[in-house]
């Protein structure tokens, strides 16, 4: 029961640790099985005892996960397949710009067409 409450004093504020393994968390429920048996497969000859494979199966695991997350899905090419193009914030000045045309020929200028929006 205390950790509950542990967890909850520590887990309530918001922090930029917590969200980047929020938005990563699907892809590692997604990718970790694949991962976790070839490295079982990879560690299966090692005359290690099997605490100390586990710990590194699924350190490595998690490592691999967080790393294809970072270049494949937010950086890479999966990333805009899925989510689409992302468009960097646009001023209100750069919106209005974009969604309103300036009228050619009328004899307003770029100037005044802008600051009258």
């Amino acid at each position: 029961m205390a950790l509950v409450g542990l967890a909850q004093r520590l887990l309530a504020q918001a922090s930029s640790g917590m969200r980047y393994l929020a938005d990563a968390s699907y892809w590692i429920y997604l990718v970790h099985l694949p991962l976790l048996l070839a490295l079982q497969f990879a560690l299966l000859d090692l005359d290690w005892p099997w605490f100390a494979k586990l710990p590194l199966a699924l350190g490595l695991t998690l490592a691999l996960s967080l790393l294809s997350f970072e270049l494949c899905v937010r950086r890479g090419w999966l990333g805009r397949a899925l989510l689409g193009r992302k468009r960097p914030n646009a001023t209100v000045a750069g919106c209005q710009e974009a969604a309103m045309p300036l009228p050619a020929g009328r004899g307003a200028s770029e100037a005044s067409v802008r600051d009258a929006y």
